[in-house]
């Protein structure tokens, strides 16, 4: 999944869990 290299380390679990259901849309 190198599509989510933009995403800040600093995110939350569940943060990560809403973009990545997006990013299956």
């Amino acid at each position: 999944m190198q599509q989510l290299s933009f995403l800040p380390g600093e995110m939350t679990p569940g943060e990560r869990s809403l973009i990545l259901r997006a990013l299956q849309t």
